[in-house]
């Protein structure tokens, strides 16, 4: 799934083994993109587990989390920014 925020852009979907980077997205919300095609969105399905890596110092300290750690892609029921990346841990 892709961001409502995003649907107005040309997106694509994910594709196993693929690397991404985060990007924000001239609409403010921030997605996945290819790194040599930051302008369009990568789709991903709920409960695909995503691998984030070179997870920035500050993130790691208020997470609690280190530079590598495993997530589900999952999708909130309320709140402006419904898609988004759970930890193991339910947060």
């Amino acid at each position: 799934m892709c961001d409502y925020s995003l649907e107005m852009y040309g997106s694509r979907p994910a594709r196993e083994g693929e690397l991404y980077v985060t990007t924000r997205f001239p609409s403010g919300s921030i997605g996945f993109a290819a790194p040599g095609d930051p302008r369009i969105p990568v789709c991903v399905q709920c409960d695909t587990k995503v691998v984030l890596t070179d997870i920035p110092v500050a993130m790691q300290a208020t997470w609690a989390i280190g530079a590598e750690v495993q997530t589900t892609f999952s999708q909130r029921d309320t709140g402006l920014y419904r898609d988004g990346l759970r930890l193991a841990d339910g947060r």
